[in-house]
């Protein structure tokens, strides 16, 4: 076998090889008609319809997050809510509540008492209607421990402080009593016990209780701040009043200054008018002008001694402090003011 003659004639051969080589000598115009089409890129949604998935998308997780913060029974209530409302309508039979139901939480808030009695408990009123209810709230009231508060004093500016029994957790911990009662507060140094006048509304009725709190030195001064508030004003008051007072006692000091020195000066006139006229008489007429002058000059004394028993009783009535009515309540700050100082 002649190697030479089979190499010369294109050597070994395949049917790759002819395919390869007839693709190089291929014409352009047949290489580009053998290719697959391009695919068309798909035409973007309008921008109303990008809209209404993303409102869509913002529904779903709206509900998917009310969903998750409500219990079963309320996600149950709502899912038929929604399906009377926009799917079945009042035709399909389903009737939509009235009021949403009462739980334990509502029921504690209509029937608790801040400090409880019989006639709290007493279910012959209603005729036993909400005789579960005061139950549960009576229960409730006995898990609580009654010996010292605690205090909520976030508007303690404007005279309004909260207060409340401990639980049995916050027993174990100390708070409120080795542990500051301002329930913002953990004061554990320099805590004071303080007898409180806690005056607060209560199923429509003004009610007062006396109650323990300890207090750390700032927690107490949020404590007292309106009295200490009213006190300074009070004291204000006073002083106006004293200065007023004798501001009105130098005007009518005077005043009486004033008219004496008229007095004595009239008294003078007179006396050497009566002494110019009496010179061509008798002695009986001499003896008449003697008397004259000394009747006016008792008269001045007598006038300038009324003045000043005057001017005296006006100032002992402004110095006096004015009698008012005292009612319950300044009874009570006298009290307080008395144990807290």
């Amino acid at each position: 076998m002649s190697y030479a003659r089979l190499h010369a004639g294109g050597g070994y051969g395949s049917e790759l090889d002819d395919a390869a080589s007839s693709a190089l000598h291929r014409p352009p115009d047949a290489i580009q008609a053998h290719r697959p089409p391009a695919a068309v890129p798909a035409a973007l949604p309008s921008r109303d319809a990008r809209l209404e998935i993303a409102d869509k998308a913002r529904r779903v997780e709206y509900g998917i997050g009310v969903a998750r913060g409500l219990t079963a029974y309320q996600r149950h209530q709502r899912y038929i809510n929604d399906y009377v409302r926009h799917y079945a309508g009042p035709a399909a039979g389903v009737s939509q509540p009235s009021a949403p139901p009462k739980t334990d939480h509502d029921v504690l808030r209509e029937h608790y008492r801040f400090i409880r009695e019989e006639a709290d408990d007493d279910v012959s009123a209603d005729g036993g209607k909400s005789s579960w209810e005061k139950q549960l709230a009576r229960r409730y009231y006995d898990k609580l421990f009654r010996e010292y508060c605690l205090a909520d004093m976030s508007y303690y500016q404007h005279g309004k402080i909260g207060l409340r029994w401990r639980t049995q957790a916050e027993v174990f911990s100390g708070k409120g009593q080795f542990v500051c009662g301002n329930k913002a507060c953990a004061e554990r140094a320099l805590l004071n016990s303080y007898e409180v006048n806690f005056a607060y509304s209560e199923d429509g009725q003004k009610k007062n209780a006396l109650v323990k709190l300890r207090c750390c030195p700032g927690c107490a001064d949020k404590l007292h701040f309106k009295q200490r508030q009213r006190r300074d004003e009070q004291q204000q008051q006073r002083r106006k009043k004293k200065q007023q007072a004798r501001k009105k006692d130098r005007a009518q000091g005077l005043k009486d200054k004033k008219a004496a020195k008229r007095r004595r000066r009239s008294s003078d006139d007179s006396s050497s008018s009566g002494s110019g006229s009496s010179s061509d008489d008798d002695d009986d007429g001499h003896e008449g002008t003697h008397q004259q002058p000394a009747a006016a000059a008792a008269a001045a004394a007598q006038t300038d001694q009324q003045a000043d028993t005057a001017r005296a009783a006006a100032s002992e009535i402004w110095s006096k402090r004015p009698e008012l009515e005292r009612t319950k309540e300044d009874e009570y700050e006298e009290f307080f003011e008395g144990l807290f100082m």
